[in-house]
């Protein structure tokens, strides 16, 4: 039953979205045929209930019979008359109810474009609490709003991608550099790593993982999360199937029973990063660096999987895969070179 008010609403919608683009027009048709039909049924109802009566009875002779008759009729004809006029009176209060529906429905959609809208300039914000208020805005606007639920999906990855990215990281290096030179230092310092993520972009992370759909369920894309500098970032029991996480700085990140099926983590850098638990069922680890990853009770995943890996330095993983990879593929347990 849900199902199919469902599926009677979404027709509804798009009947009505139809007819608001040639709404003017519409409404002209719509009032010329009311009017011609008011008038049409006024004229009826007046042969009904005072022209039928007397033609039926006009062959009677007898006056108070005629009297009689003329009356049985016009109550019967009334009868009528008040039986069509409740059944119009309730069409008409549910074409009022559709309308009205249909106006509550544009001013819902216009506040969630105002919302939509305030929360995406909160984004560009100088102030920290106020781009946390903009992402988690966007994030109920998602759950509310199916229409809009991928392109907010898109917008967050994509705030992602622009303000924490391995670009940006070595940016900063440059410039830290940079700034070292120019201040005429007889040794350069190394550049200190900034390795923790920001709180925007970890509260980004956390919607994406606790997002209300996934890929194959609801969702026709993946998130795309692309050479991401996403070092200890917390994606425990994310849901990330078929996500594209290849290139991303993923070094010390709690993975702990994260969905990865299918993910794409190729040349992914992994180091010291939480997996147990994580499902990584043909998750393409092509190139990753696992140095140091902790790999225990990682679900259905392969020796296949893990020989084409960039390293296992240190890595620990449960016997059934460390042994035959140590014993077919020993050099990836051997500490890379620098």
């Amino acid at each position: 039953m849900v199902g199919v008010l469902a599926e009677l609403k979404s027709v509804l919608n798009q009947y009505y979205e139809k007819a608001k683009q040639h709404q003017k027009l519409i409404w002209f048709i719509f009032s010329v045929f009311a009017i011609a039909f008011v008038l049409y049924t006024v004229i009826w109802c007046y042969n009904l209930i005072f022209t039928y009566p007397v033609n039926q009875v006009s062959q009677i002779t007898n006056v108070t019979e005629n009297a009689d008759l003329v009356n049985k009729y016009r109550t019967t004809s009334v009868q009528i008359v008040a039986i069509i006029a409740q059944i119009f009176g309730g069409v008409a209060i549910l074409i009022g109810l559709y309308f009205a529906w249909g106006n509550l429905t544009t001013a819902r959609e216009g506040q969630i474009t105002e919302r939509f809208t305030r929360a995406v300039d909160q984004l560009g914000n100088r102030k920290m609490e106020i781009r946390l208020g903009g992402i988690y805005a966007l994030e109920r606007i998602a759950n509310e709003s199916k229409k809009d639920y991928w392109p907010i999906m898109e917008i967050l990855t994509a705030y992602v991608r622009k303000n924490s990215s391995v670009e940006v990281l070595e940016n900063k290096k440059v410039m830290h550099l940079a700034m070292h030179i120019q201040s005429n230092e007889s040794t350069i310092r190394e550049v200190p790593e900034e390795r923790k993520i920001s709180l925007d972009i970890q509260a980004v992370l956390t919607v994406l993982g606790e997002r209300k759909y996934s890929f194959n369920n609801g969702e026709y894309k993946c998130l795309n999360l692309r050479k991401a500098h996403l070092e200890e970032a917390d994606l425990r029991e994310a849901h990330l199937e078929e996500a594209d996480l290849s290139g991303a700085h993923l070094e010390g990140a709690i993975l702990i029973r994260a969905h990865l099926e299918e993910a794409d983590l190729s040349e992914a850098y992994l180091e010291g990063a939480d997996l147990q638990g994580a499902h990584l069922e043909s998750a393409n680890l092509f190139g990753a660096y696992l140095e140091g990853a902790h790999l225990e009770g990682a679900k259905n995943l392969t020796i296949d999987q893990l020989s084409k890996v960039k390293t296992l330095y240190m890595a620990e993983l449960d016997s059934d895969l460390e042994k035959p990879l140590r014993e077919k593929y020993p050099a990836l347990f051997e500490e890379p070179k620098k």
